[in-house]
């Protein structure tokens, strides 16, 4: 494993890696002289990218901090899937002034892609995948787990209009992501059409409050996950979910999220919301068909993190304790 901070400064010689041929870990933290580079200081840093030049051996690598306006030219001018043939994780942190992606779909190893704080860039796209996506051929062909985190200034994630147009059961983007993280992307509005048919099991979504589901859910989701996503109006679920968690603590608009479909295979749900004085329809709804069912075998459990009112409104004598009779329920004092 190998750290290397405090990086600001251009180098007179290229920093030759490739001399380290057993490593399989490397960190690269960058330090800005002021919160605000100056033009002189971006191209210094990105000429200093240039010069560190990776091992092949490599297999977990960590960006921090990086304020260049552009990658280094051996992630985005040479394949960087020569580069690092074998890396497995990849870690991008702070990257504070990069327009675009590198073309990370052509790592074809690569299980662990997270991204924090990438505060520029405006739209992810084909670029980002890297290839030409068809039938035999796909970008991040075994990347498991995908996380996208305080992207600001977010606005579009697509393949490609071809691609987006003609998707189908048979073209798996993505075809072994298993774990989904999106959060505080405030601006993006639709998750790719693409999605639709990957292989997710778990997806998260926080922080990112203009963004509508609709039906383009992964199928085979079985852990869905909101969490101050207060403008959804309708989450068409996968038919395989099982574990629902929605928390909009403190938010007393919830009700825009009037339709939730396909919960008859839930098996959990937990909601919180302290700031409501009722119950949102939807979940009435649940829990009147869930009622109706009138299975004693139904081991549905219900999660309640609301005010004490409305608590007392689902115990028994309440106003909504006929409809939970079958369920149940769990409440958490805060």
């Amino acid at each position: 494993m190998l750290k290397i901070d405090n990086l600001k400064r251009p180098q007179s010689e290229t920093i030759i890696l490739k001399e380290l041929p057993n490593l399989s870990t490397l960190t690269l933290e960058f330090s800005m002289e002021s919160s605000s580079p100056s033009e002189e200081q971006e191209l210094a840093v990105e000429d200093l990218f240039d010069k560190i030049i990776p091992p092949q051996s490599l297999e977990d690598f960590t960006i921090s901090g990086f304020f260049g306006r552009r990658f280094p030219n051996w992630m985005v001018s040479s394949p960087i899937e020569i580069c690092v043939p074998i890396l497995t994780k990849l870690v991008l942190n702070g990257i504070n002034s990069c327009t675009q992606l590198p073309q990370l779909g052509l790592l074809s190893e690569l299980r662990d892609l997270r991204m924090y704080y990438v505060t520029k860039v405006k739209k992810i796209g084909p670029e980002f995948f890297g290839t030409d996506i068809n039938l035999t051929r796909f970008p991040f062909p075994k990347l498991e787990k995908l996380q996208i985190s305080n992207f600001p200034e977010l606005k579009e994630w697509s393949f490609g209009a071809q691609v987006e147009q003609n998707v189908s059961p048979r073209l798996k983007l993505l075809p072994c992501l298993r774990k989904l993280t999106i959060s505080y992307c405030p601006l993006l509005k639709q998750l790719p059409k693409g999605l639709k048919y990957s292989t997710v099991k778990f997806l998260e979504i926080s922080g990112s409050r203009s963004l509508k589901l609709d039906d383009n859910l992964p199928p085979e989701i079985e852990k869905l996950s909101l969490i101050n996503c207060e403008n959804l109006d309708k989450i068409c679920c996968s038919p395989m979910l099982k574990t629902l968690y929605v928390d909009e603590r403190y938010v007393e608009k919830w009700e825009a999220l009037s339709c939730v479909e396909k919960l008859d295979s839930l098996q959990e749900l937990s909601f919180t919301n302290f700031a409501i004085k009722s119950l949102p329809e939807w979940l009435l709804k649940l829990l009147q068909q869930r009622g109706l069912q009138n299975d004693s075998n139904d081991d549905f459990r219900l999660d309640l993190r609301c005010s004490n009112e409305i608590v007392q409104g689902c115990l028994k004598g309440g106003c909504n304790s006929n409809m939970v009779d079958h369920v149940s329920i769990y409440q958490e004092h805060y």
